[in-house]
């Protein structure tokens, strides 16, 4: 309750539903279990040990870690054995304490829960009868005319995460990214050569293009909070773009992360919303998302699940769903997929074969970025080139657009703060029709362009702004 009533309204019903009746259920079987060898006393307090330390486990062991003078606990490899020889000491006390004592504390613990129930309920209560609000409010207008379905094209929006521009690429990397921008222009792409992305942060650059518009109150400084995440993650469910396509009649395939109405999306979640503002605090997301990414074994991270594998997995789905969705002829197509490359963790080489995860691990928490971003950048490059060559070839005259939603962030050496906004942007007409496409063209104004060129609209291009979601710093 206390997880719902901070995200009030940003945690889906069916993730609230499996969560809370997961929850339930475990507990029960456990007790169940403790009964067959404890006094149901016993077997209550002891569940209420585990449960706690469980469900709040990173809660408690950052609380623990910041006691002074126990700074040796920041490390997991000695709090978990803390842990351990605390939560074994407990037991024992446990077992051998009197059932009337145990009782009696039971009773308190029950009332402390209770009363802490009657709180959350009370919070509840005036979350329910407030008018807060839980979406991004969008600052620009939008009027859009009526389309020619049958004169219109596909097209297919193709997102890297943290692909940074040839700028930054060349100053920080020394890399000349021009094999690449060559290869795109030879195959009739429009590439700007000094692109920008308006927000350093995946959600709201991505909400500020999928909507046409900058958005209000992100120059606030407290966007590092789940929260704010959350609230954009929920506007982009009803984002102008893919409204506008389904009113056109194209049949539209959500191949990211990010949910969106009427669409299937993967439930991969990488930032903190939805399951994850509930379930990040757990041992067992600890356990997936930074105990296991330690395994050397790439068979046992894949087996288990662990953050790298899901998020590789993610990669490689995004990639046959691509070619998957070409073959479909039913009908007019707009398909956005999102890929997390080459955003960390930099999991394949320059020739695309899987790294050692743990490997990969120990390299981000050393900082050692700029050798595995420049190889997985490489790797990207040659998996887009692929994937548009297989658009053009089964698609009729297919309108793609490959950017990236903002530069990369992670960078070993002295940078400018400002080169999070160098990113890359890149657009494939089938008219060669790239009116008000120039080379600094920033993300807000993509599709507004892309819709003035290819769907006869008068959409109003608008001035280029950079915020800062890390620090609430607007650039003009």
């Amino acid at each position: 309750m206390e997880g719902n009533n901070e995200y009030w309204q940003l945690i889906p019903a069916e993730s609230n539903f499996k969560i809370f009746s997961g929850i339930v259920a475990v507990l029960l079987i456990v007790f169940f279990v403790l009964q067959l060898f404890l006094h149901k006393e016993r077997a209550m307090l002891i569940l209420g040990w585990v449960a706690i330390h469980y469900l709040y486990f990173l809660f408690i062991y950052k609380f623990v870690a910041s006691i002074p003078y126990v700074t040796t606990l920041k490390q997991y490899k000695y709090y978990l054995p803390f842990l351990i020889i605390c939560s074994l000491a407990f037991f024992f006390v446990v077992v051998r304490a009197k059932i009337e004592h145990i009782a009696k504390f039971n009773l308190y613990i029950t009332a402390l829960f209770i009363t802490m129930l009657m709180y959350e309920a009370v919070i509840a209560i005036k979350n329910i009868s407030s008018k807060s609000k839980t979406t991004v409010q969008l600052l620009d207008a939008v009027k859009i005319k009526p389309i020619d379905y049958a004169a219109s094209s596909d097209v297919f929006l193709i997102i890297l995460d943290e692909y940074a521009g040839s700028n930054t690429l060349q100053s920080e990397y020394h890399y000349s990214n021009d094999g690449f921008i060559t290869e795109l222009e030879n195959l009739g792409f429009f590439v700007a050569k000094a692109a920008r992305s308006n927000y350093n942060g995946t959600m709201f650059s991505t909400l500020s293009m999928l909507s046409m518009s900058y958005l209000d109150s992100v120059s606030i400084g407290d966007l590092k909070s789940a929260k704010s995440f959350a609230k954009a993650a929920k506007t982009i469910e009803e984002n102008r773009i893919f409204s506008f396509f389904e009113s056109a009649g194209f049949k539209l395939v959500n191949n990211s992360f990010l949910r969106v109405k009427g669409t299937d999306n993967d439930p991969f979640l990488f930032l903190p919303v939805e399951d994850r503002l509930l379930m990040d605090k757990t041992f067992g997301s600890v356990a997936q998302n930074d105990l296991l990414l330690n395994v050397s074994s790439n068979k046992v991270q894949i087996a288990f699940k662990s953050f790298y594998a899901r998020v590789d997995k993610y990669n490689q789905d995004r990639i046959e769903n691509i070619k998957h969705s070409v073959s479909d002829t039913a009908s007019k197509l707009f398909v956005y997929t999102h890929l997390m490359m080459p955003h960390s963790p930099y999991l394949r080489n320059e020739k695309g074969e899987l790294r050692q995860m743990s490997v990969a691990h120990k390299e981000l928490l050393q900082k050692r970025y700029n050798e595995p971003y420049l190889a997985y950048l490489k790797f990207s490059n040659k998996v887009v080139l692929d994937l548009i060559k297989q658009i053009l070839a089964a698609r009729k005259r297919p309108t793609v657009i490959v950017v990236s939603d903002h530069g990369n962030r992670f960078y070993n050496g002295k940078r400018n703060e400002r080169d999070d906004f160098s990113n890359f942007i890149s657009v494939y007409s089938p008219n060669r029709k790239y009116n008000g496409f120039t080379d600094s063209v920033s993300l807000v104004n993509v599709f507004r362009l892309l819709l003035n060129n290819q769907f006869n609209q008068n959409l109003e291009i608008l001035e280029n702004r950079e915020v800062n979601v890390t620090k609430g710093v607007l650039h003009h």
